[in-house]
């Protein structure tokens, strides 16, 4: 399996478990730690765990693949699991806003799914309130 199917995997199973907010940077070219990196948000540090928890699962079922480590289990609001080729960082929206890791990528990083388009920030605080990603839909 490769970066991008692995990353569209997480994808999946992160909207089957209703994460929200979803943002991919493909950061192939850019980094040596990982080829994508994925943020999403979750409800609550339940909602965090079981998303982690899930991915966990289903990755080792389908493809007796294993994080290389977990970090932040304890304090559930940020988790990070590496999978060597995906960092995948959960966060609860309050952490997500203060922190803003996503600005340190630039929107040309931006890895589109099939069928996600951009959507400027200010047009999407407008049209919000759907389940898509913050920038993207």
């Amino acid at each position: 399996m490769d970066s991008k199917e692995l990353v569209d995997t997480i994808i999946s199973i992160c909207e089957d478990e209703k994460a929200v907010d979803l943002v991919v940077f493909n950061m192939n070219s850019k980094s040596i730690l990982a080829d994508y990196y994925l943020f999403c948000s979750c409800s609550s540090e339940v909602h965090i765990r079981g998303l982690v928890g899930t991915i966990e699962k289903e990755l080792k079922d389908r493809f007796e693949m294993l994080p290389k480590s977990v970090e932040g289990k304890s304090a559930s609001r940020w988790i990070l699991v590496d999978y060597l080729d995906v960092l995948l960082h959960i966060f609860h929206p309050e952490t997500r806003s203060y922190y803003q890791v996503e600005k340190l990528h630039s929107s040309e990083d931006v890895y589109y799914p099939e069928g996600w388009e951009w959507v400027e920030p200010e047009e999407e605080a407008e049209e919000q309130k759907g389940g898509r990603p913050s920038f993207l839909r």
